[in-house]
């Protein structure tokens, strides 16, 4: 799953007796974001448990990038980090069991409990927040990489307005 990871995955767990989670992701600088996803050991194509995931990942480390190390820096061009830019490269496994699972679907692809969103999200921001304190060379790593997503998109972006800028000029 991943060619070129720049840190060690993260794992995260959590079992409240109804409902138990594993996750394990990094980054990967070389690709797109990929998931690999289960519920009940039955392979998922998504659903509430990744809604959970992707949710706690990007709110976790969005709200650390602008608050804390945007925030810091000298730049005299404020940059603000999007969910979108988190995403970039982020390889994911998770796997969940419900005792009373849920699924969209005849085919079981999609986990549709409500409850799991929320349990998946808030469990990996305190796994996130505890992982942090001890793994600050690796913090650093991801918002360095994080900063390089930002700036190459806003390159992107300005380089969008200047093609457009081009063409309406010459109409």
């Amino acid at each position: 799953m991943t060619q070129n990871p720049f840190i060690e995955p993260i794992v995260i767990t959590n079992d409240d007796g109804t409902r138990k989670m594993e996750v394990a992701f990094t980054y990967d600088t070389g690709s797109d974001e990929q998931i690999i996803s289960l519920n009940n050991t039955c392979p998922t194509d998504g659903g509430t448990h990744v809604m959970g995931a992707i949710d706690g990942i990007t709110r976790y480390f969005r709200d650390y990038m602008n608050k804390i190390y945007l925030a810091n820096s000298k730049a005299k061009n404020k940059i603000t980090c999007t969910v979108n830019d988190i995403r970039q490269g982020l390889k994911l496994a998770i796997s969940t069991f419900h005792l009373n699972a849920l699924y969209n679907g005849q085919a079981k692809e999609l986990l549709d409990n409500d409850d799991m969103k929320p349990f998946v999200s808030q469990t990996i921001i305190a796994g996130l927040t505890e992982w942090a304190k001890s793994h600050s060379t690796e913090l650093q790593k991801l918002c360095k990489y994080f900063k390089e997503v930002i700036e190459m998109r806003n390159r992107q972006d300005k380089d969008k307005v200047k093609l457009s800028s081009m063409f309406e000029a010459s109409s």
